[in-house]
Formats: C-alpha cells, structure tokens, sequence
C-alpha cells in the first residue's frame, strides 16, 4: 500500500448513485502526516445540498455551523494511516470512539471483520451505534477516468445508530475498490436506507446515493 506523504492528491468526481447525474467535485489533500494523517478536502459544488426534509433541528444546526464557504469541506483524520478517527464522507461528519479500518487490513480476498463501536457527530454529543462488517471479495481490473488500475473490491454493510433520533433501522451499504499504488479507493459506490420513527407511515426512506470516481492523482 502507499504510504502517505504530503502533497498527495486524488480528484474524484462525485455523482449521483441513480441518476449519474454531478453532484460536484472534490479534491483531498494530505497535509499533515505523524501520528495523525490529516487530508484537507474541497468542493467544487454543481448541486444544492438534498435529504434535508426528514433531519432534526440538532442534525441541521450542524450543518449550519460548518465553513460558510461551499469550497470547504471538514477534514478527514486518519489515526494511523489506514484507520480512520474523524469520517467526513457522510452526510454528518462522525468522529469514532476509537479508528477503525477504512479499507481491508490486508489486501487479500476473503479477509473479512466486523467492527463494533460508537461515533459522535461533535463535541458533547451523545454516542451512537456504529456496526461495520468489512469483506475484501477480490482483485478487478477497473477504468476511471484517470486510468486502469488493479483494484481490491471490498464490500462495507453498516447498521448503525443516527444522530437524527427520528430515523430507525439505519443500513449503509457500500462497495469500494482500493488501488494501493494509488493509496485511495478509484471508485466508491455508497446506499443507504432508514425509517422514521412515527405511528402513520410504514415506508422507508433512502439516503442520498453516491458513487465517486478518481479523476486524477498525485
């Protein structure tokens, strides 16, 4: 796997999972490395945020609090590299009692765990539930737009607790292929799905769909 260094880059292109519609694109950059890799991320938006209508005044404040400029993104902390403490990927950044793997610990097929933990969505706040069942399936010969690369497709399933207090039964299903020289996944395809808490309707909801997809790196 690459080891980390500063200065390192990966343009992705983020679009939407049903439609491939863009969404935006973001830029990560590792800018600090130590006991902590840190990666600074921007944006370079072409939608309006979605999936606000069923999230909680707590969940919204949040959101409101972040950087006013829609360039900044929160950071992604990584403690050490290959174990992620500070997750900026989801739809409220979430801070984990203790790092856990944000890719296979080792890069073979049928390498598999399951994590148990808790996250915080900011200082003060409550913890919540957080259970992920990694599985690393196998080696794929894969074309981004930045090029062809050998890639480990590893399968992430979450159940896990929201900070929204409405929303119940929360699952995550992700499924990402990791290109070591790249040291980054090239492609990351992302679902979700939840119900809301109430005695009138029985549906479920989806998350917002993502799939991101390596433009250039460095």
């Amino acid at each position: 796997m690459r080891a980390p260094a500063a200065g390192q880059h990966w343009r992705y292109r983020v679009s939407d999972g049903l439609t491939g519609a863009l969404v935006g694109i973001v830029d990560e950059t590792v800018s600090e490395v130590g006991a902590s890799v840190v990666i600074d991320r921007t944006t370079e938006p072409h939608a309006p945020p979605e999936g606000r209508g069923h999230w909680s005044r707590a969940v919204l404040g949040l959101l409101e609090s972040r950087p006013s400029s829609p360039e900044t993104l929160p950071k992604e902390v990584q403690q050490p590299w290959g174990m992620i403490a500070l997750d900026p990927h989801w739809d409220v950044p979430q801070i984990y009692r203790q790092p856990i793997p944000l890719w296979p610990e080792e890069l073979r097929p049928g390498w598999h765990r399951v994590i148990n933990t808790e996250y915080a969505v900011g200082t003060g706040s409550e913890a919540l539930s957080w259970q992920l069942a990694m599985r690393a399936e196998r080696w794929e010969e894969l074309t981004v737009p930045a090029g062809t690369f050998t890639a480990l497709r590893y399968e992430n399933l979450i159940d896990f607790t929201h900070a929204d207090w409405s929303r119940v039964h929360c699952v995550r299903q992700e499924t990402l292929w990791l290109a070591p020289e790249v040291g980054r996944w090239v492609r990351r395809v992302s679902s979700g799905s939840y119900y809301v808490d109430d005695t009138i309707d029985s549906s479920s909801y989806s998350e917002d769909a993502r799939s991101w997809d390596l433009l250039d790196w460095s």
